[in-house]
């Protein structure tokens, strides 16, 4: 790169400018070299401090040498990155959709004291035989609990949303601990197009118990010098909206 002189800086010479990134602030930036008197490189760091710019100087005899990092946040400054995932959980046997319709027929015939559904079939498990065993799906059920199977797997669906913006811009980066509690329809998360195309259509129930939907498991938000990264991940599954968790009637505000 060929030397010339700074504009307001009479004496200072730019000598090199070389780009780099840090892998651990995620920041690409130019490192950029100066030589010039003591005075003229001492008049360019006044300015590199009211700028805020992280800089060094050196000097061997009459010339000074300085250092300056300029962030070039251009590249990779509003990130915005989606993820689609899924992660295995154990369901138990007594979660199965036909098990759980079978279970709430057969309970409602009973009297007080009588042993339930489930309980018939974890007795049936060491008994050589029980009544419980002439309901079709209670049958399997006790099969597989006598071979000591308790559950099964399933995998659920998990979306992650990773952001970075200037800390100056963003108009309120804290942590929601409210909407935690609430449920969202994949039609509330307001994507894009093609992160919606890879996210699951909505299951049939188990039972009126649950209802799919999408709940805020994780956030975390990590300071980077002038940058905010913000992620959020959610989590689409069957939650308990009759107990633990309510319909959202607005769209989630990310």
């Amino acid at each position: 790169m060929p030397n010339f002189t700074v504009r307001g800086f009479q004496g200072v010479t730019l000598v090199k400018s070389a780009p780099q990134y840090n892998a651990q602030t995620k920041i690409y930036s130019f490192v950029t070299e100066y030589q010039g008197t003591e005075a003229a490189v001492r008049g360019l760091e006044a300015q590199l401090i009211a700028d805020g710019l992280t800089y060094r100087t050196d000097h061997q005899g009459p010339v000074w040498s300085l250092f300056v990092e300029v962030p070039e946040q251009d590249i990779d400054e509003n990130l915005d990155r989606w993820e689609v995932f899924t992660e295995s959980t154990e369901k138990s046997l007594f979660e199965i959709p036909e098990v759980v319709t079978e279970a709430e027929g057969y309970d409602a015939g009973l009297s007080e004291g009588e042993p339930t559904y489930k309980q018939e079939c974890e007795s049936a498990a060491s008994s050589v035989a029980a009544l419980i065993e002439a309901e079709p799906n209670a049958f399997l059920v006790v099969r597989h609990l006598r071979a000591g199977v308790t559950g099964w797997q399933v995998d659920l669906i998990g979306l992650r949303r990773t952001r970075r913006l200037q800390a100056g811009s963003v108009a309120s980066y804290q942590i929601s601990l409210d909407t935690g509690l609430l449920i969202y329809s994949t039609s509330q998360l307001n994507v894009p197009p093609e992160v919606a195309f890879a996210l699951p259509a909505t299951p049939s129930d188990i039972s009126d118990l649950f209802t799919w939907g999408w709940r805020k498991r994780s956030q975390r938000v990590e300071i980077i010098g002038s940058l905010v990264e913000q992620t959020v991940e959610l989590l689409f599954a069957p939650w308990s909206t009759s107990l633990a968790y309510e319909v959202s009637t607005d769209n989630l505000d990310w």
